[in-house]
């Protein structure tokens, strides 16, 4: 399949042939501190790591979510569509201005240190989940409605 086809199959979005659930971990106490820092509310950032530790929220978006793919290309390997989703975790939290996370693709500045994959947080990739296809229709199925 070629890239073009890639594209095209993702901007129609028809069906989800499967997906790849993600998770990030933060491994550095830099690491926590910027994920905090992104998840308070508002006000004063806290001056100790409890309160850090109660501002870190790693169970919403964009510390966990999912990459859905709607084509199934057999050329692509498994450890290509590990790395397409890892791309597009760093992307989300690239986007929601995380603090000293960078993508090229992002157009936000962070002036902040940054952090880098697999030193700082590591980013969790689940198994794969196939989802159901609906049955495609035949003209008699269309009659019975």
């Amino acid at each position: 399949m070629r890239a073009f086809e890639r594209q095209v199959a993702e901007l129609e979005c028809h069906n989800v042939l499967f997906s790849y659930p993600y998770q990030v971990k933060p491994i550095t106490d830099q690491a926590i501190a910027f994920f905090a820092i992104h998840g308070r509310d508002g006000g004063p950032i806290p001056k100790n790591k409890t309160e850090f530790e109660k501002n870190l929220k790693l169970d919403r978006y964009p510390f966990k979510g999912s990459r859905a793919f709607y084509y199934d290309d057999p050329n692509e390997s498994e450890d290509e569509r590990i790395k397409s989703t890892k791309n597009l975790a760093v992307l989300n939290m690239a986007d929601r201005h995380v603090p000293g996370i960078y993508h090229i693709k992002s157009i936000g500045k962070n002036p902040y240190i940054a952090l880098t994959e697999g030193t700082d947080y590591e980013i969790e990739v689940s198994e794969k989940i196939v989802h159901e296809q609906p049955k495609k229709l035949s003209f008699d199925d269309i009659k019975a409605l």
